[in-house]
């Protein structure tokens, strides 16, 4: 295996109804509008405000609530979906002529990282995932669901069973002797499914977390002025959806579902022919046990949802601030720019930046157009493959955002599918790869030839890539050309099955 030496010391709110009339139900504004009157009535009236219509506006809100109704009815329509196997509880609403509201418009995005306007776009890029979200919202969390369900019964089950063994006590030994046997008969073949109830509630829940995290989007987060100068904190976002992502590894989660399976199994091995007591103590530590795992799965989020809410209430107040000090300078005599004059003067000075070779920064729409680590596998884009890359997700999330957005321009023009041998790599990784070259080649000396010692590699601070595609090395040239444009600066071109690219300073060995 070769490792690249990237060292720089060893290189120089009005009735909606669609389009085709689906109509909405008016069950939960009437609703609110009875409270809002009984409020009045007491001199203290009640204002409900859409945390949504506050951020984009009444209008941005109406339209994206029309489309995603229309989208539920094409989705009906559309044979390939096949909502009646796949989303069932979707079908089933869109049948009864039952248009999503408002309100419940509302909760789903909330509930599933959307916002209005980043759930346009994926109606028609990710139908799948829109849905399957959609379908996992109506069904509810834990709470709602068929394990939650069982739980919330579990003490008035336990309870029947408990009276009813006790009035049978009474009678034949012998008829008691059967009704124990069919008793722990039925009680272990429970054990049994519900211990293959938790593990499937946990996958679903899962596959749902995961879903909501994927559809986290920086789109709407900022307008298109503001993009430009909020780089950092557009890249912070991303970082903190990688590190979220990260632990929906194949590898992580294989690991996460084996230590709970082993925590069922161990559990219910104590017990070997458990009497109704135990059966009961078991349940209610295993429906405990669901509601804590749970909480982990929802944490995973939680960064995310956080540093949206944050971001979104601070631009409240500094909009709110700009506003003042806008009015103040106007009343003054002085010319304030709106968005849109911002937007276009950025854009031009961008323009001359980007004539002179200066590549401009990362948009929010590259940003969140970045290859997903996809378990090792990347995409039609980019893949993985090889060299220290396989370490797992953490070598591909703690790149800098620069590099990966540098990266899709350069795939972008240079057209080929690219794969990643080495990315990101720790101090402690670049130690043993020294290491690992002083024992090949016999000195530090000889070994610094082939491999940056641990505190110099680019890769170490997130902002190197060792690329290769197929047909290697045909087209390098034209490669390292558009990998100039697309910011990158060091190359190590030296290598016979990879190129090493990084951010900077400029160099070439």
């Amino acid at each position: 295996m070769t490792i690249c030496n990237d060292s720089i010391e060893s290189r120089n709110s009005s009735s909606l109804i669609s389009t085709d009339g689906f109509a909405y139900s008016p069950t939960i504004q009437i609703y609110q509008l009875d409270k809002i009157t009984a409020e009045f009535a007491k001199n203290s009236v009640i204002i409900f405000e859409d945390p949504f219509i506050q951020t984009y506006g009444q209008e941005v809100f109406n339209q994206s609530l029309i489309s995603f109704n229309n989208f539920l009815v094409a989705a009906n329509a559309n044979e390939f979906l096949n909502l009646t196997v796949n989303y069932p509880l979707v079908k089933s609403r869109i049948d009864r002529g039952v248009a999503i509201t408002s309100v419940e418009f509302t909760d789903f995005m909330e509930n599933s990282g959307y916002n209005p306007i980043t759930i346009g776009p994926q109606q028609t890029l990710n139908p799948k995932g829109v849905l399957s979200l959609y379908n996992s919202h109506i069904n509810g969390r834990f709470s709602k669901s068929t394990m939650g369900t069982f739980c919330e019964l579990a003490p008035a089950f336990f309870g029947a069973v408990a009276g009813f063994f006790t009035a049978v006590g009474a009678i034949a030994n012998k008829i008691t002797d059967i009704i124990n046997s069919i008793q722990n008969f039925s009680l272990s073949s429970l054990l049994d499914n519900l211990k293959k109830k938790i593990l499937s509630v946990i996958e679903n829940a899962i596959e749902r977390v995961k879903s909501v995290i994927q559809n986290f989007t920086l789109q709407g987060l900022a307008n298109a002025a503001q993009q430009f100068f909020q780089t950092q904190i557009l890249s912070r976002f991303k970082e903190l959806k990688d590190q979220a992502l990260s632990f929906f590894d194949k590898n992580n989660i294989e690991e996460f579902k084996k230590r709970i399976e082993g925590l069922i199994s161990y559990a219910t091995s104590i017990f070997k022919n458990p009497n109704l007591e135990e059966i009961q103590f078991l349940i209610y530590r295993f429906c405990s046990f669901i509601t804590q795992v749970e909480d982990i799965i929802n944490s995973v989020r939680k960064p995310l949802d956080n540093f949206s809410n944050r971001y979104i209430s601070a631009g409240r107040i500094l909009e709110s601030q700009s506003n003042f000090n806008t009015a103040a300078a106007v009343s003054a005599g002085a010319k304030r720019f709106n968005n849109d004059e911002v937007y276009s003067a950025v854009t031009t000075g961008i323009g001359f930046e980007t004539a002179a070779g200066n590549p401009p920064p990362p948009s929010s729409g590259e940003i969140d157009g970045v290859t997903p680590w996809n378990d090792g596998n990347g995409d039609s884009r980019i893949k993985f493959g090889g060299g220290p890359i396989g370490d797992g997700p953490e070598s591909w999330y703690r790149m800098s955002v620069e590099a990966k957005v540098g990266l899709m321009r350069l795939q972008q023009k240079f057209g080929k599918q690219l794969t990643v041998t080495s990315a990101y790599r720790s101090t402690e990784k670049q130690a043993r790869l020294f290491a690992e070259a002083v024992q090949k080649y016999g000195s530090e000396a000889a070994a610094r030839k082939k491999v940056a010692p641990p505190g110099s590699s680019k890769h170490e601070g997130g902002t190197a890539l060792d690329i290769s595609w197929a047909g290697f090395p045909s087209g390098k040239s034209e490669f390292i050309q558009f990998a100039r444009e697309a910011g990158f600066k060091g190359f190590g071109i030296s290598y016979s099955n990879f190129i090493h690219i990084d951010l900077g300073p400029e160099r070439q060995w």
